[in-house]
């Protein structure tokens, strides 16, 4: 036996219920696309972090560039662009649940010591709806989204401390 079941809306009923399913597929479709953006990858956290360590290494190398420059010394200064631009990420771990959650990188450049010998950064990275993604969380330092091993070291020990999952990509 099968039954058929018909609804009929008009007027402000035919409005109302428009709206809502509307509503409804707004909501779902915001969700699915917020949570498919808010997924935090390899890739997602360098192409947040590389920026900022490619404008650290530039401004550090701007007084060796300079004087290559004026001598007209060639080789040292595409050593100096190689150093620049050659950054590799050896490895990179995240600690924290909530944002800001700290960003340990192991940095490389041109597959060497870094010209600073710091071959571990930290940086604090967070979620943000309206930038569309994740930023360098810039609440400590306006200029830098980098911080220090002591923030790393305090996510480390709330994870243990509430047992949550943490990202890590190595290559």
């Amino acid at each position: 036996m099968e039954t058929e079941i018909e609804c009929t809306f008009t007027g402000k009923k035919a409005v109302i219920v428009l709206c809502i399913i509307l509503l409804l597929l707004g909501v779902r479709l915001w969700y699915f696309h917020r949570a498919e953006n808010r997924a935090l990858t390899k890739e997602a956290i360098i192409q947040t972090i590389d920026p900022y360590v490619k404008a650290y290494y530039s401004r550090k190398a701007l007084p060796d560039l300079q004087s290559a420059t004026a001598s007209n010394d060639v080789k040292r200064i595409e050593r100096i662009t190689r150093e620049i631009t050659r950054i590799e990420y050896k490895s990179i771990s995240v600690k924290g649940f909530w944002s800001p959650l700290v960003v340990r990188a192991e940095i490389t450049t041109d597959g060497k010591t870094p010209p600073d010998g710091k071959t571990f950064r930290y940086f604090k990275i967070e979620y943000s709806d309206l930038w569309n993604g994740w930023t360098c969380g810039q609440d400590d330092n306006p200029i830098s989204c980098e911080t220090n091993e002591f923030a790393y070291k305090r996510r480390l020990v709330v994870r243990e401390q509430w047992n949550f999952a943490t990202v890590s990509a190595d290559r």
